[in-house]
């Protein structure tokens, strides 16, 4: 596997950064659908009510929400339009077999991580910008590394901290003696972003442990 880290542009989201532009957006969890896609992302840094309002009137997104808030930063969910997401190269994910580790945006762009099976699919991932007209600037290029993982079970480290909270507060006890909403509100997050982290670590750990 490759870890890539390179930057980039779009216009996802981009009016409401020019708004505020001391501001930094860090991508939480991201889902495609049928009418386009949503996105949960972490704020801090700028202008939080020109922010908020640049949201409002950013045409690329629709449906903008504060999920939670900390005493620097807001936890944000936004559904992005069809055509937003088509002018990404995110519908080319999936097909790619390419997963996004950390997305960091500003006012001047983009600064992403992900990892990749092969040579051959970054080659391909950088004509999807091509093809959009995106720039695509490679920062890093390396190969993952066992210290990529956590240990050996291969759970990522959100997912790790998600399942550890989990199981201390309860939610595994029989009978159950937590909610999904507790545990996600003493994490900071929505309940849907400690599903999807649960879900998906207790896969990691199947995969690594059983199969």
């Amino acid at each position: 596997m490759l870890i890539v880290e390179f930057s980039t542009d779009m216009a996802l989201g981009k009016h409401a950064l020019k708004r505020a532009p001391g501001m930094v957006i860090r991508n939480e969890e991201e889902y495609i659908h049928g009418g386009g896609g949503d996105f949960i992302f972490w704020a801090e840094g700028g202008d939080f009510e020109a922010f908020e309002a640049g949201l409002e009137a950013d045409p690329t997104v629709t449906d903008p929400k504060q999920m939670t808030e900390t005493d620097t930063r807001r936890l944000y969910r936004a559904t992005a339009t069809v055509e937003a997401i088509e002018n990404t190269t995110m519908p080319v994910w999936s097909d790619l077999d390419v997963v996004l580790l950390e997305a960091e945006g500003t006012h001047e762009g983009w600064t992403v991580r992900m990892r990749f099976p092969t040579r051959e699919t970054l080659d391909r991932y950088r004509c999807a910008h091509r093809e959009r007209d995106l720039p695509f600037r490679l920062r890093a290029i390396y190969r993952e590394s066992a210290a990529d993982s956590v240990g050996e079970s291969g759970v990522t480290e959100s997912q790790r901290e998600a399942l550890l909270a989990a199981y201390e507060a309860g939610y595994y006890d029989v009978p159950r003696t937590a909610r999904q909403t507790d545990v996600a509100a003493s994490l900071g997050i929505s309940s849907q972003s400690l599903s999807e982290r649960l879900r998906r670590g207790t896969a990691a750990l199947v995969e690594s442990t059983l199969t």
